[in-house]
């Protein structure tokens, strides 16, 4: 059986990324814009099969960010907080009060990008 990773650290890079250090020595970067289109929650799935698996350039209120006028320039969204959820997951809590993600470990790997890796004391 496979030992799922969890993370060790979570830290803000900028206003618009985060990197997690997970206890296998990797290190990831996540943009949230990239966290926000692969929102794992019910709805945002139903809006994405809808679309037809593809996320709109700018996010709309069917994503439930803010509306942006047609000419202005794309609004990055903002992470206000980050929550554990057991033993297995992170919820994401949007400034616009979106909640209901719910990325466990295994899906958090695949979309981040690996920096480097971290030696490891054994």
């Amino acid at each position: 059986m496979r030992k799922t990773t969890v993370p060790e650290k979570i830290l803000p890079l900028d206003s618009r990324s985060l990197m997690i250090e997970w206890d296998d020595g990797i290190q990831q970067i996540f943009t949230y814009e990239k966290l926000r289109r692969e929102c794992p929650c019910a709805t945002c799935r139903e809006m994405l099969e809808q679309a037809g698996g593809e996320a709109p350039k700018l996010l709309d209120d069917h994503f439930q960010l803010r509306l942006i006028p047609k000419d202005a320039p794309s609004a990055d969204p903002i992470l206000a907080r980050v929550d554990w959820v057991g033993n297995y997951a992170l919820r994401l809590v949007w400034e616009d009060g979106h909640d209901t993600g719910i990325y466990d470990y295994d899906l958090l790997r695949k979309l981040g990008v690996d920096t480097h890796t971290i030696e490891k004391e054994r």
